[in-house]
């Protein structure tokens, strides 16, 4: 398998919950990546695109609740954030799904630097103030 996003130490925020949702996400879109590449039937490249999108909701609601019970001030922001990410995320799967618009690397691009930029800057900022509050 070809990795288009591959995890490394750089990429982890230090609380083990929050990294192994991001080697998930890392994963699936991995998973997306070879499919496209592939050229695999659309019954399974539509599966993919579902799991990355409930996985994601998963991921971001586990988070959010996390960021909740530790009283995180910057949890609006974060959480506007992760809404802006599903509508786009879900834009991409209608617009495969009821559009024919086939599954390209500029969108692949879109979801691998979003989700890089977010862990390095965002989720950083939340991994040293979990780990300032004894989470880890």
């Amino acid at each position: 398998m070809t990795y288009f996003v591959e995890w490394n130490d750089y990429l982890s925020v230090n609380v083990e919950e929050i990294d192994t949702h991001h080697k998930k996400l890392i994963e699936i879109t991995n998973k997306l990546y070879q499919a496209m590449k592939d050229g695999i039937s659309e019954d399974l490249m539509k599966s993919i695109l579902v799991e990355l999108i409930e996985y994601t909701k998963y991921h971001f609601s586990a988070e959010e609740s996390i960021m909740e019970e530790y009283v995180y001030l910057q949890i609006d922001k974060h959480k506007a954030m992760h809404r802006e990410f599903v509508l786009n995320l879900s834009d991409i799967c209608h617009k495969y799904q009821v559009e024919n618009v086939s599954i390209d690397s500029e969108m692949l691009d879109f979801l691998k630097n979003w989700l890089i930029n977010h862990i390095l800057k965002n989720d950083r900022y939340l991994g040293i103030f979990l780990n300032s509050k004894g989470r880890t």
